[in-house]
Parts: structure tokens; sequence; C-alpha cells
């Protein structure tokens, strides 16, 4: 079972492997920060490569209205999402999804 930390970390590793450059996201007091926002300075094209990160290592779909509603917005907001989906287990092959809205 994925614990909350151990999947903030696992977020944390695959962020390094895709933007080697940017360490400000390991910071704890930036996990409430917008990824884009001016601390952490993403553009909009690193965020869906994040996306696709995302959902292939931690084998989850992220629907819409996820996106929709923020919760891939930050650190914190991600890893609570992807737990979220890993609570929420569909039973269909690998994959997990959470019906929002």
């Amino acid at each position: 079972m994925n614990t909350y930390t151990t999947i903030r970390e696992r977020l944390l590793n695959l962020f390094s492997k895709r933007f080697p450059g940017n360490t400000l996201a390991h910071r704890g007091e930036l996990f409430d920060t917008p990824l884009f926002g001016a601390d952490i300075n993403l553009q909009a094209r690193d965020l869906l490569y994040l996306f696709f990160d995302v959902e292939r290592e931690f084998g989850i779909t992220i629907t819409e209205n996820m996106i929709i509603d923020d919760r891939f917005l930050t650190i914190n907001s991600i890893t609570g999402l992807i737990y979220e989906c890993h609570l929420n287990k569909t039973g269909i092959g690998d994959r997990y999804s959470v019906i929002h809205g």
C-alpha cells in the first residue's frame, strides 16, 4: 500500500528526473505553491509532461474534473490526488481512477 509520504517521495523523484535543474519543488515550504507560479516557474508544457509522467508512473487516470478542480496544481495536491486514486481502485487492470464531481 502506498502511503502519502511514499507517494510524495516518488512524485519528487519523478519531478527531479523530468526537471533536473529545478530543485525548488523539493523545498517543503513550497509543497502548497502552484507549480506554474513565480516560485517554481514551470511552463504549461512542463505540466503536461508531468501529467503524463504521473499517469504512467502511478498507473492512474487523471480526469478533466481533477484538473478543473485544481487538483493538479501543487506537489501536495498532486500527491493527494494520487493517494485518493489508489484508495479508489476500480479493478480495471492495473489502472485506477476517481470519479469526481
